[in-house]
């Protein structure tokens, strides 16, 4: 199963009534459209029980992020220091960025200050900053995604948390 790599059900054979949990990840090799077959053989009648698997692999190494999330600590009313996010072409193209935006139900807590402007390419392996403050609207905990769309892959997201005390 090319793509498609999946762990065995253990124990080989299971009672009546047993579940069995199959897991299978999708590592695409190349980009494009793949299909690969489970195939579940039991002693029943009409085995092997067949479930087909269909995924779209993305252009391997185009863009990457990091670190992986943001996560901020601040106080109601103030707005805390930027943290830096990294973007990086990692494939042999310029690669170009659509606007940036945060979303999520607690969007507003967060804001982009600055860097990776949309009408400048990203050359072959460059980079460029992005920098994301907190301002927390009020106590408790608050969730958004920094999405950053590019040319070539789905939109990369960026969690973002932020804890708030007081105020």
């Amino acid at each position: 199963m090319r793509g498609f790599p999946a762990r065995p059900c253990a124990p080989a054979r299971l009672r009546v009534g047993e579940p069995c949990l199959i897991s299978v990840t999708f590592v695409p090799g190349t980009a494009g459209a793949k299909t690969a077959q489970v195939r579940l053989a039991t002693s029943e009648a009409g085995s092997p029980r067949i479930v087909e698997l269909t995924g779209t692999g993305a252009q391997p190494g185009d863009a990457a992020v990091s670190p992986a999330s943001l996560a901020f600590t601040g106080t109601p009313g103030t707005v805390s220091a930027a943290q830096t996010l990294t973007l990086t072409n990692t494939g042999s193209d310029p690669l170009r960025r659509g606007a940036m935006s945060v979303r999520g139900v607690d969007a507003g807590a967060f804001r982009r200050a600055a860097g990776c402007s949309t009408t400048a390419d990203i050359p072959p392996g460059g980079t460029c900053t992005i920098t994301v403050r907190y301002a927390p609207p009020g106590p408790g905990l608050h969730l958004g995604v920094l999405r950053i769309p590019t040319d070539r892959t789905d939109a990369l997201l960026v969690p973002l948390s932020g804890d708030s005390t007081g105020g």
